[in-house]
């Protein structure tokens, strides 16, 4: 199922074990080297609210209404993990990113994307540029940091030339 990003946030967090609520989705953790969902930081309040993490292995399902874990254990302490701890530094969300082409030209900046849930894979990203939206595909996404992610400069013409093609076979 493809899910927005925007869905997910805000979204319980829910164990299979106990059917209890553990706490709230706070943000996606992107992986740079193969654009999927690394972790979820999740918001628990005991009494004062606590940061936490939940790992896309230890992720059952991530449904529009809640991300569903195995058990509490599948919640663990950021600073356990280096790899989520060095994507957290480097600012890997994905929304607030400045999109620009290979060549520079700005697009915009990421409002919102959609995620392959059982695969945690993001599938496309939204960009918004004063009143411009456009959604561009993973495919044409050539590089991903936490300051700008840089797409293909023909991303649009390969969609045009494509369906050119298809409508002369």
């Amino acid at each position: 199922m493809i899910i927005k990003y925007s869905q997910i946030i805000h979204s319980p967090v829910i164990e299979i074990k106990n059917q209890s609520r553990l706490g709230i989705v706070e943000e996606l953790v992107l992986q740079k080297s193969n654009l999927n969902i690394l972790a979820a930081t999740v918001k628990i309040y005991p009494l004062l609210p606590v940061r936490k993490v939940v790992t896309s292995d230890d992720i059952v399902e991530i449904a529009k209404e809640a991300v569903i874990v195995q058990n509490e254990d599948s919640i663990s302490e950021i600073k356990e993990n280096v790899r989520i701890t060095e994507a957290l530094k480097g600012n890997a969300k994905g929304v607030g990113q400045k999109v620009v082409t290979k060549s520079g030209k700005y697009l915009g900046r990421v409002f919102d994307y959609t995620v392959e849930s059982s695969a945690c894979a993001l599938v496309s990203i939204y960009i918004k540029y004063l009143i411009s939206v456009r959604i561009i595909s993973r495919a044409a996404i050539i590089d991903f940091d936490k300051d700008k992610i840089v797409v293909e400069d023909d991303f649009e013409t390969i969609k045009a030339s494509v369906l050119a093609e298809t409508q002369t076979a």
